[in-house]
């Protein structure tokens, strides 16, 4: 447990220290709320990585046959929030400063919590072994998030740097020209996971045929990436109209 917690706690520094350092540069002064990164934008990002150890707790307790506890845990945090939110916002009338306040006093409570219950199973040091194993679990994981933090957010930073409506009119028919390919990758799931599934169920599983049906399934979509990236100029002018031809 302790090499998890170090674990957890140094990656989440890690990210803290990257965020306060660049996120200026992606949360600005030009953010929608029109709010400075420091000290609110920065603040929330600081209260988010305070709450990295609520769901190790809540996994804890449930493992340990905990459930009360686990119960408590949970509605304390919900029941705060939802008073601190009602005192700041509703009361107080601060709008989404409330909220950002609410939320950092919250994280700030839960660090707490979650600290005084974990106290004694921190120990600094860390199993090598066992940081080895988890670093070769997380690390494709790791990948996969990143891409699908782009994916989930390029677009605001996309439509930031945008000229005009006909800019944003083009971007969006592209974009419903990338999501056909997003609709394969579901259709072929649909197929892939019960052939994976069957034969994970299997007393012997032929690795190297699921591993070569899968790399073949990479290479498909990465090809017919390619190709739509390639001509994706030439896929916006068939499919707009005439007007957005120049």
């Amino acid at each position: 447990i302790s090499t998890i917690i170090m674990f957890v706690a140094i990656s989440s520094i890690i990210q803290l220290v990257l965020y306060l350092f660049i996120g200026d540069f992606f949360f600005g002064n030009d953010n929608f709320l029109n709010l400075d990164f420091f000290p609110f934008v920065g603040l929330i990002i600081l209260a988010s990585s305070l709450r990295v150890f609520l769901p190790i707790v809540l996994k804890l307790l449930q493992n340990r046959g905990d459930s009360i506890v686990s119960s408590w845990f949970s509605v304390l945090y919900a029941i705060i929030g939802m008073l601190l939110n009602i005192l700041f916002i509703v009361v107080l009338k601060m709008g989404i400063i409330g909220f950002i306040y609410a939320f950092s006093i919250t994280s700030v409570i839960v660090f707490i919590a979650t600290f005084f219950y974990l106290k004694n199973d921190i120990i600094f040091k860390i199993d090598k072994e066992i940081a080895k194993e988890a670093i070769a679990y997380s690390f494709p994981l790791l990948l996969s998030n990143v891409i699908l933090f782009i994916y989930q957010y390029i677009d605001r930073f996309i439509l930031a740097i945008t000229n005009s409506i006909s800019d944003v009119g083009i971007y969006a028919l592209a974009t419903k020209i990338a999501l056909l390919l997003s609709l394969l990758h579901v259709a072929l799931n649909r197929v892939l996971n019960p052939y994976l599934y069957s034969n994970l169920n299997k007393k012997k599983i032929d690795k190297n045929r699921i591993a070569k049906v899968f790399n073949y399934n990479i290479l498909l979509f990465i090809t017919i990436g390619f190709l739509l990236a390639l001509f994706s100029k030439e896929f916006v002018y068939l499919l707009a109209p005439s007007k957005y031809s120049n």
